[in-house]
């Protein structure tokens, strides 16, 4: 008898470093309106401006990394990247509990308890 199954292995890489279009979206519009702020502080204050000046930067900085992102989402033509493991993807591990990890399926004879064959695969898959 031959047996099959398979299981979710945790990636090296955080959730906070996997990417997809519509978290780079949230992240691009919340800057946008720090920046408005900013602007709106700058042109309020008469005083030090160096604070506000450096926060500009900094978002500014930011703004830059996550159109990077963007970009490369948008070349490598995937839902989703990760910076620290670029091969992981973000999938259901059960329930409703998600992780960034590879999907491993392997099968198994049963007499000597033998890997036959496995796959690792970034997908997750459908029962």
């Amino acid at each position: 008898m031959i047996a099959g199954d398979s299981t979710k292995m945790r990636a090296q890489n955080s959730k906070k470093n996997n990417y997809n279009q519509k978290k780079i979206d949230r992240h691009l519009k919340y800057i946008e309106r720090k920046l408005e702020e900013y602007r709106k502080a700058l042109a309020d204050n008469d005083g030090d401006k160096d604070d506000l000046e450096n926060e500009v930067r900094k978002q500014q900085g930011r703004r830059k990394n996550y159109l990077k992102l963007e970009k490369q989402l948008k070349e490598s033509g995937q839902t989703q990247i990760s910076a620290s493991d670029p091969e992981s993807r973000h999938m259901i591990i059960r329930n409703n509990i998600t992780e960034v990890a590879y999907n491993v399926q392997a099968t198994v004879d049963d007499k000597h308890n033998l890997t036959i064959d496995y796959k690792v695969t970034n997908n997750n898959d459908s029962k």
